[in-house]
């Protein structure tokens, strides 16, 4: 937190592709995740609003971008 203006981590169930505002906070983007591409990270986007959607989209990512969503704690919203 810097200036008073809270920074939070990519969440797949939030975040949008680069970094964003939400109710005054930073919202850390889904393309600053090592190994996730801007082709990703706009699938996951696009499923955003239903678990369901966002878990059969990750399943289908390549095995490098899974685990990069799964290690980056991006993921932890869906347990």
């Amino acid at each position: 937190m810097r200036m008073d203006i809270p920074v939070l981590r990519p969440d797949i169930r939030y975040s949008q592709i680069e970094c964003s505002c939400k109710d005054n906070k930073s919202v850390v983007g889904l393309n600053t995740i090592k190994d996730i591409s801007d082709a990703n990270a706009q699938k996951i986007v696009d499923a955003q609003g239903s678990d369901e959607k966002l878990i059969n989209v990750l399943f289908n990512l390549p095995k490098k971008a899974y685990e990069a969503f799964i290690l980056s704690g991006s993921a932890d919203g869906l347990c």
